[in-house]
């Protein structure tokens, strides 16, 4: 191996400061088979237009290999723990038996020495498990090539109710990430292709700004505090709101056009299990309004609404919030 290719497959350690500790000569990966993205499908809505279906938009999808991800973790982790825990008590006891039931500094010495000439393949397997932690942490940063930005800063508000099928079993009032395409259906329908893409375009100018501010180096959760994401969202919701004026038929169709477009529980099997019920909607859409609600409680921002929108609109915008309370 050439000093150029030797010095591709040494691994650097870091300090907790982030100044390097030292490097370590790793063994050569196995070329990876490269294997071509597919080309994004587009499938029908239960209104006949036609929805893109990026990787983002199948959370079936991305929560499967989301959990393959983290069993990976604790799979490499137990292996890890699991080789030391053998290689030390297996040197212990044959020491001990060897020695008649005693130890010596001279045998822990030599056991140290065996230890360490036999510690290649734990390093190994410690190594894995760095490279699956810091693939899994770089999943949460914020790509600009990545699409549908502006929908997942919408999503945010309401996250945290998504849980897994088993649990919505007992709890129907909280989400899958299932309906995640009836969703977005759903804000393209209120919105209208125009207004939507004139969203994505504000949103992808947000990352930018932020990602300039952060040395190239942006998460989620940097996206989601800025005061820039939320002034977005706000004037989302204003939008949102306006449609939910005649709240309980807007509810009743919302409610009905997420159905439509369920992902199913398992591909290729009609949709079964839980649905998206008026009381899980309700619960989205008090988490969805939460930036809204907030501004409605200022009389400063109430009144900046009234020179801007109207006084009607801002019954409205009060009525549309105690209606979905949290």
């Amino acid at each position: 191996m050439d000093e150029k290719e030797q010095s591709a497959h040494q691994a650097t350690v870091f300090n907790a400061d982030g100044s390097i500790s030292h490097h370590r000569q790793g063994r050569p990966p196995e070329t990876p088979m490269k294997v071509p993205a597919p080309a994004p499908a587009v499938r029908k809505a239960a209104t006949g237009g036609e929805i893109p279906c990026t990787p983002e938009m199948n959370p079936a999808l991305m929560q499967r290999l989301a959990d393959q991800a983290a069993r990976s973790v604790d799979e490499q982790a137990d292996d890890l723990a699991d080789a030391i825990y053998t290689k030390f008590m297996s040197l212990l006891t044959d020491k001990i038996t060897e020695n008649g039931g005693t130890l010596t500094m001279d045998d822990v010495a030599e056991m140290g020495d065996v230890f360490r000439t036999q510690i290649g393949d734990i390093k190994e397997t410690f190594l894995s498990a760095v490279e699956t932690y810091v693939q899994a942490r770089d999943k949460n940063r914020v790509s600009s090539e990545r699409g549908n930005i502006f929908n997942r800063i919408m999503v945010h508000h309401f996250e945290d109710r998504f849980t897994n099928e088993e649990t919505l079993i007992e709890k129907p009032d909280l989400l899958s990430r299932r309906m995640l395409p009836g969703y977005y259906s759903v804000l393209s329908m209120m919105f209208g292709p125009p207004k939507l893409a004139r969203y994505e375009q504000q949103a992808k100018a947000v990352v930018g700004l932020l990602r300039k501010g952060s040395s190239g180096e942006l998460e989620w959760d940097d996206v989601h505090q800025s005061t820039e994401a939320k002034r977005l969202t706000l004037r989302a919701e204003i939008d949102i709101a306006r449609h939910f004026k005649d709240t309980e038929k807007r509810l009743d169709w919302m409610v009905a056009m997420i159905n439509s477009n369920m992902i199913p529980l398992e591909d290729g099997r009609l949709s079964s299990g839980w649905n998206f019920t008026r009381e899980a909607a309700e619960g989205l859409l008090a988490a969805l309004f939460s930036n809204l609600r907030a501004a409605m409680k200022d009389e400063a921002t109430r009144q900046k609404f009234a020179d801007e929108l109207g006084g009607d609109t801002v019954m409205v915008l009060d009525a549309v919030t105690k209606r979905f309370v949290k």
